[in-house]
């Protein structure tokens, strides 16, 4: 029993404690005991410890306890909330589960009412903020009257650096000025104040309620376990009326906490602490009465002490001032607030104020002219209690709690008598709603930047509705005074704030694009403008002959897309005003107009002059590109509904079909779920998913289409559909060619059976040639599962979805698949735990020598069969010319023209500039371009769209990596699982090797940041899989991305080698502990290096090693030089990459582990059995051949695009494309021939890390073979510069305090020495030679 006892006193001393050091300092309190003990624990025990310490420690120890009290004191810590939250949870543990079976229906209703409140108003206090900041300042100003007694005007905060509002206070804990400051929470870790407060009271009446009806609850429990243990005896002491002996009634209460102690545990603590809820909720109530705040309760304290020091006058504006005007710092002329005062109070020196006297208009205190102090003015009296002084914010107790809830108030009142002097029209005191800006504001009238801008886009409008409605003179007015706007949008915040919030400049801003676009096309697109003989239906030459007009046009929207961009900078408001009016998706429309243009070439015929006009307009095409980038990556900062919105427009399915399939339902966000003009609500849903047809791929491709052409266009629902649509938007132009009649008409003949025989033939004429996509299609509905029975209802799918009927003027939907994040928590989490299995290698090197024997025998039985039906006449595809790149991305507009007929190459050739024949913007994507139209110095915007979009904090204030509607991965998540997202980061990663841009550049970091989210997600292997072509080896993309993990990897775990500055200036950081998603990544790429990396290359220098000695001919060789530039780029960034980990103790230790060493060993082996050492002759002429190497980067490494919209056929691209930095190489060398320069040396490298101090690695060499092949490895060789040097190095390592192998190297016998021919030694007269104990000797040449 003394034990509970003990604990009880314990909890009671606790909480007494708590509220003394707490609330001890409190004005009611400072004359008290409280007070005292207050200042004993924080003033005269610190000071005491302070003073021995210094005596026996040189106050070292007092130096610490003042840093760490610092902390608890001075910093926004969450230690004090945390403790709160735990006190509440671990109450509720103990107590709920064990009392549940005990209680009655109607506790078990009344716990959850009783408990779930102080939950979420705890939340609401802690995340609504007070703050005062620049952007809500003036009306933060004009929220309070100044009473001249506790606040004055003038006075600014030093911090923030602006006037301080009537009421406020700054926070030095959280660093902001509060509205209505009323004390910083400790408990809250955040300022109670004006839009917290009413959360606060609302919070200590929950617990209180809480604390009252657990104490109840506990009680009747613990009587229920006496009547258990002697119901006859101890139910009748427990009585009051039946007491003894208070020492029996405390051990009968003991016996039952002890015989219940969860429930009587936490029964103790809530009756210890209802006192100092109850006393915290009674402070407060007091405060609400006497309409003041804890801060102000200070001053007021502080003013009693003045009045009882009899320092405090009062008079009243009637007498001072009489019929005089009132000075303006004492007008009581505050609009809104309902309570005036006709009092004025002073504080002197405590000497009545005497004629003559100045007051402060910024204080109560007077200046008293010195010598000249006259007569005691008989107006001022002293003021004996705080009763005689007027609280202008004590508007009596209700309307005070209606203005602490933010309610409204009755009406206007008065302290005092009120003295008339002119104000403000009775209307405007009427009662008003807290936070709302006065009755007598009115909207703000037309600005002259925005008025002169309204008649720019008037006369704009205008213009491009009737063509020579305004004459030029007038353009190039309305054309000047635009760069006028431009320039003050760019230079002046307020004009860009004022024309930001305007809903008519969106409108007409709007208005302007819909009707400016088609005309730009008109005069842009051979297709869209009628034949005439000015331009022989060539879109280049059109462009050259509507040279002027479209230079001004074209500088004409710059302008307007620059204002518009600048306009963004302002509110999240001026971002969904756009929306609201459609802007964005004009822009988005003149993106596409932007790259139709210039991804094209010049088709028209050999004419210099046209030719100029036509890079003159392309260049401005490329400009107002670059500004609508811009434009779309400030609409969507800060604000992640219209980075959703923006998402589902470039990257989800737009459906124009049946309805039925798309089922949208509720908001993703319920806070942006009211849709506001042609704005659309991202809404997540359903859609039907068909029952899968197995037998796709045995189906024809005229059957699939003629089950759709009924209702094309249509965006796929299914996988079968997704085949039609990709066949229907290649092929649609040829079809209407064929039969000569458009797509309507063919429609209507398929209805006819007779007819549909026409339609099948021309389908089986066109689709003779390849289609691209269609043999993935087949593989992916292979992978299929059997096609469920009909009876079977449909199966479903969550997506995500948006409307966009309203801006496109028919039905119209936006979605994409909703992806399933709880997959990817567990892995993208910084802290999920590493398993066993995570470490696991599931491929042996036993099997990834399998692998290479394999790879080896296909690759020779292919060349077998190629030799056997070589005199047929059919070449196989990988046996193209070596100086022609293969494109097997082609589109199937170029194919099937030469599959249908030959004579109409010239009329196909009119067709090439219509854009629309090539895969849809669905398929591709509509930026999908944008790499091969931009340089490096003019992309940066589209990368920073993406960053905005997936990038944890980017764009963002404060992260948002929290839960399953975590934004920022679910965007990440639809952007690789959508073929046109994946599109356009493979190009952008493309886009890097294209340029050979250094790890310095902008973009290249940009592109590092998207990928370290893709990584964080979990998608590391997916986007790798992803980026894959079916005839490469590595594409070019897994090559960069590689390349960019390594980067990130060195960066991660290896920050004393990161080059730079800003990396270099603390190398002292420790890398930190392997990540899970680390581990998955890395052992995925291990997993593709050893199973598909090192047996296809490894293969590929065995066929050269069979070519050289005859066995093979060069001819057989499958790939071209371009391929195996490709194959050399990415097996060296993989070694580049395997050689940052073992920087890493931890990665080496699991590298070593998988057997890293065999693959390494396999290599250098083919190596040197296959590819002949470089000698000295060839070091020179070797250096300017184009294989690229580490040492010497000269130009950008050879890239072959998948797709190049510039040109129908690549191998008439030459240098030409725009944008393209990729320089050929030359076509004559013989790729069987291909060097592997310094790929040896880097292998070395790689092992020589990996060996040192491990003896591991060094018994793994040797039983790989690895001895002998680094042994070969020390003679010279001009293809790996300087690698015997490493090479002995590696050896040193290798040896080093390992008897096995320095056995073997013993045993080694010498077999041949090198001739030196005309070399040093024979020069001098000697000669190497082997002595009869089998040693290298020296010898005088005969």
């Amino acid at each position: 029993m003394g034990f509970l006892r003990n604990i009880g006193l314990a909890i009671l001393a606790i909480s007494g404690l708590i509220f003394v050091a707490l609330f001890g300092r409190l004005p009611v309190f400072r004359k008290t005991p409280i007070g005292f003990a207050h200042r004993t624990i924080w003033i005269y025990i610190p000071n005491g410890i302070a003073s021995l310490d210094r005596h026996l420690f040189g106050g070292r120890f007092f130096q610490i306890w003042n840093r760490l009290g610092s902390y608890i004191l001075h910093d926004n810590h969450p230690l004090i909330l945390i403790f709160f939250v735990s006190l509440l949870l671990g109450g509720e543990y103990l107590f709920i589960p064990t009392a549940w079976s005990r209680i009655s229906t109607v506790h078990r209703f009344l716990i959850p009412v009783a408990v779930l409140p102080p939950y979420l108003l705890l939340y609401a206090c802690v995340v609504t903020k007070s703050f005062i900041t620049p952007e809500n300042h003036a009306r933060e100003l004009h929220r309070y009257p100044y009473d001249r007694l506790l606040f004055h005007a003038g006075h600014d905060c030093s911090t923030c650096r602006f006037p301080k509002p009537a009421r406020s206070k700054h926070c030095s804990i959280c660093k902001a000025c509060v509205s209505r400051h009323d004390h910083h929470c400790v408990w809250l870790m955040n300022c109670v104040g004006l839009h917290n407060y009413q959360y606060f009271l609302s919070l200590l009446v929950s617990v209180s309620a809480l604390l009252i009806y657990g104490s109840y609850l506990g009680h009747e429990l613990l009587i229920q376990t006496l009547d258990e243990l002697d119901p006859s005896r101890l139910r009748s002491i427990t009585q009051w009326s039946s007491i003894d002996n208070w020492m029996t009634f405390f051990n009968i209460w003991a016996l039952a906490i002890a015989a219940d102690i969860r429930i009587g545990f936490v029964y103790l603590l809530a009756v210890m602490c209802i006192p100092l809820a109850l006393a915290f909720l009674a402070y407060h109530t007091y405060l609400v009465w006497a309409g003041m705040t804890t801060n102000e309760s200070a001053k007021w304290d502080d003013l009693k002490d003045d009045i009882a020091d009899g320092c405090v006058f009062r008079s009243t504006k009637k007498e001072i001032y009489g019929d005089s005007p009132v000075p303006a710092g004492l007008r009581d002329d505050h609009p809104t607030w309902p309570m005036t005062s006709d009092q004025i109070i002073l504080v002197t020196d405590g000497q009545p104020p005497a004629d003559g006297f100045m007051l402060s208009s910024r204080s109560n205190y007077i200046v008293q002219q010195e010598g000249q102090r006259g007569p005691i003015d008989p107006r001022w009296r002293c003021v004996r209690s705080l009763r005689e002084v007027d609280n202008i914010y004590d508007l009596g107790f209700w309307d005070n709690l209606r203005e602490a809830l933010r309610l409204r108030f009755n009406s206007r009142k008065s302290a005092v008598s009120l003295f008339t002097f002119p104000t403000p029209s009775r209307g405007a005191l009427l009662p008003f709603k807290m936070g709302d800006r006065s009755g007598t504001e009115s909207k703000p009238k037309c600005t002259p930047a925005e008025l002169m801008l309204k008649v720019i886009l008037a006369g704009t409008l205008s213009h491009y509705e009737t063509r020579g409605m305004i004459d030029d003179k007038r353009l190039d007015h309305m054309l000047s005074a635009g760069k006028q706007i431009l320039y003050r949008t760019h230079q002046e915040s307020e004009v860009r704030h004022n024309l930001g919030l305007s809903p008519d400049i969106w409108q007409g801003l709007s208005a302007v694009l819909t009707k400016a676009i088609p005309v730009l096309e008109s005069q842009s697109f051979a297709w869209k403008s009628p034949p005439t003989a000015n331009y022989d239906h060539s879109s280049s030459n059109l462009i050259a002959y509507n040279y002027f007009s479209l230079v001004k046009d074209i500088e004409r929207l710059n302008d307007l897309c620059t204002i518009a961009r600048n306009l963004l900078a302002t509110t999240k408001k001026a971002q969904n005003l756009a929306a609201e009016k459609g802007f964005d998706q004009r822009i988005l429309a003149l993106v596409d107009t932007c790259v139709r243009v210039t991804a094209r070439g010049f088709d028209g015929e050999t004419n210099a002059r046209n030719e100029e006009r036509w890079q003159k307009v392309v260049n401005l095409y490329k400009r107002l590109l670059i500004t609508c980038l811009q434009f779309l990556h400030n609409f969507i900062m800060h604000n992640e509904q219209r980075k959703m919105v923006l998402w589902l427009d470039l990257f989800g399915y737009h459906s124009t079909g049946d309805s039925n399939i798309i089922q949208p339902k509720e908001p993703l966000d319920h806070a942006n779920s009211q849709p506001e003009g042609v704005a659309p609500v991202v809404k997540t849903g359903d859609r039907i998913v068909n029952p899968p047809i197995r037998a796709l791929y045995d189906q024809t491709a005229e059957d699939l289409l003629l089950e759709t052409i009924s209702n094309f266009p249509r965006e796929p629902a299914t996988i079968k559909e997704e085949a039609a649509m990709l066949l229907l938007a290649n092929i649609k132009d040829h079809m209407e060619k064929l039969l000569g009649r458009d797509l309507t008409a063919i429609q209507e003949m398929g209805k006819d059976p007779e007819q549909v025989k026409e339609i099948r033939a021309a389908l089986t004429a066109i689709l003779g040639a390849k289609v691209d996509g269609w043999s993935d299609l087949q593989d992916r509905a292979k992978e299929l599962p059997p096609a469920l029975p009909e009876d079977e209802p449909p199966r479903k799918k969550a997506i995500v979805t948006i409307d966009r009927s309203a801006t496109a003027g028919f039905p119209r939907i936006c979605w994409a698949d909703l992806p399933d994040l709880s997959e990817y928590v567990g892995l993208a989490s910084g802290d999920a735990p590493v398993t066993e299995e995570d470490t696991s290698m599931p491929r042996s090197a036993q099997s990834a020598a399998e692998t290479l024997q394999e790879a080896k025998d296909e690759l020779m039985a292919r060349l077998q069969e190629t030799s056997q039906i070589a005199g047929d006449g059919d070449p196989d595809y990988d046996g193209a010319d070596a100086g022609v790149g293969d494109d097997d991305a082609r589109s199937l507009e170029a194919v099937a023209e030469g599959s249908i007929e030959e004579e109409e190459e010239e009329d196909d050739d009119e067709d090439e500039d219509d854009y629309r024949g090539r895969p849809g913007d669905q398929q591709r994507g509509l930026l999908t371009d944008v790499p091969l139209v931009l340089g490096p110095a003019e992309i940066e915007a589209l990368p920073m769209i993406i960053q905005a979009g997936i990038v944890d904090s980017f764009g963002l204030k404060g992260g948002e990596r929290s839960g399953p509607r975590n934004m920022q991965a679910l965007r990440c998540h639809i952007l690789l699982t959508q073929e046109t997202g994946r599109n356009l980061l493979r190009e952008l990663l493309i886009f890097i090797a294209a340029w050979d841009l250094p790890d310095d550049e902008l973009y290249f970091k940009m592109m590092v940041q998207i990928m370290e989210a893709v990584l964080k997600n979990g998608l590391m292997s997916h986007a790798y899989s992803d980026f894959g072509q079916p005839k490469d080896i590595i594409s070019p993309a897994q090559a960069v991305v590689i390349k960019i993990l390594t980067h990130i990897f060195r960066a991660k775990y290896s920050p004393a080698s990161v080059t730079g500055s800003a990396q270099s200036a603390n190398p002292t950081k420790s890398p930190g502990p392997l990540s899970r998603v680390d581990i998955l990544t890395v052992r995925y790429i291990f997993t593709i290096f050893r199973g598909n990396i090192i047996p296809e290359t490894c293969a590929l220098i065995y066929l050269q090693g069979q070519i050289r000695a005859g066995r093979a001919l060069p001819e057989d060789f499958p790939l071209n030089l371009w391929d195996m530039e490709r194959v050399y780029e990415g097996v060296y960034q993989f070694l580049e990459f395997f050689a940052v980990l073992t920087e890493n103790n931890d990665w080496k230790n699991l590298l070593v582990e998988w057997e890293i060493v065999y693959d390494l060993v396999t290599l250098i082996k083919e190596l040197e059995a296959s590819i002949p050492k470089g000698n000295l002759s060839s070091l020179s002429a070797g250096g300017s051949r184009s294989t690229p190497t580490r040492e010497m980067a000269t130009g950008p490494v050879s890239v072959e695009r998948p797709y190049d919209p510039s040109d129908p056929d690549p191998a008439d691209a030459g240098a030409c494309s725009a944008g393209s930095g990729a320089e050929s190489p030359p076509i004559t060398e013989d790729p069987s021939e291909f060097e592997w320069r310094n790929l040896k040396k880097l292998v070395v490298l790689v092992l020589s890390s990996l060996v040192w101090k491990c003896p591991d690695v060094q018994n793994q060499i040797r039983r790989y073979g690895g001895v002998e092949a680094i042994l070969s490895c020390t003679n010279f060789d001009a293809h790996n510069p300087y690698i015997k040097e490493h090479a002995v190095m590696c050896l040193k390592f290798l040896l080093e305090g390992n008897k096995e192998n320095q056995k073997l190297v013993e045993e080694l016998e010498a077999r041949e020495v090198v001739k030196d021919n005309n070399g040093l030694l024979e020069r001098s007269g000697y000669e190497a030679m082997i002595d009869q104990a089998g040693k290298l000797a020296l010898r005088q040449k005969e």
